[in-house]
């Protein structure tokens, strides 16, 4: 199926992803909280993965590009 045409699907698609990321993010913040400079987000579909579970994470002057 082509959810990238149909983002609410692709959204509720993502939902199991989504959390196992968000799994791996937390046992990692420690490292992530060192991040520093540009965080290029591609093919991550809509982004929500970057901006709600990394880009919190990462120091404070860190940037997507």
């Amino acid at each position: 199926m082509d959810f990238m045409n149909r983002p609410e699907e692709y959204a509720v698609a993502n939902a199991i992803p989504y959390r196992g990321t968000s799994d791996i993010v937390n046992e990692f913040s420690g490292e992530l909280k060192k991040m520093h400079g540009k965080i290029i987000d591609i093919g991550c579909g809509p982004g929500n993965v970057t901006y709600e579970l990394v880009l919190p994470r990462v120091d404070d002057e860190a940037i997507i590009v």
